[in-house]
């Protein structure tokens, strides 16, 4: 009964310092966008503030906003579908702004009707997870999104 206690004492200790702490409150604030620990959560700063950070350091803010679910309205540029065997129809946005920054927005197969009915000049609001930003500093900016669902289009 004794060794029982010990171990269930043992695990129950390796269990809280696994998940950093018993009750522990961290005390970390960040502004960053994406900053939550949820991975798929919305970033708290502006899609605006994304770009330029991705427009200035692309490698470095790719990698800190990898993951992060970001909703985005921009308009439509193209949308297709050039490999039935993929996973879905993509559709390319473009924001209005001076650095004319893209979306690649990879949607699954429950939304292609929808996504396929996207013309250009349409304005679209979508979500998804961040894959990717590229582009070389102070160029425009393409940011990859996968997993994306079309909220609205006008």
């Amino acid at each position: 009964m004794i060794v029982l206690r010990i171990v269930s004492v043992v695990v129950f200790v390796s269990c809280c310092i696994a998940c950093g702490g018993a009750g522990s409150k961290s005390t970390s604030t960040s502004k960053e966008v994406g900053a939550p620990a949820n991975k798929r959560s919305e970033p708290t700063g502006s899609i605006e503030n994304l770009l330029a950070e991705m427009r200035a350091d692309p490698e470095g803010a790719s990698e800190m906003y990898k993951g992060r679910r970001v909703t985005v309205s921009a308009t439509v540029h193209s949308a297709d579908w050039f490999d039935k065997k993929s996973k879905g129809p993509h559709a390319l946005l473009q924001f209005n702004n001076p650095t004319k920054d893209t979306v690649a927005a990879f949607f699954g197969r429950r939304q292609a009707k929808e996504v396929l009915a996207l013309k250009k000049g349409d304005r679209a609001t979508i979500t998804g997870t961040i894959l990717y930003g590229t582009g070389k500093r102070g160029e425009p900016t393409t940011l990859g999104l996968d997993d994306c669902e079309l909220i609205e289009s006008k």
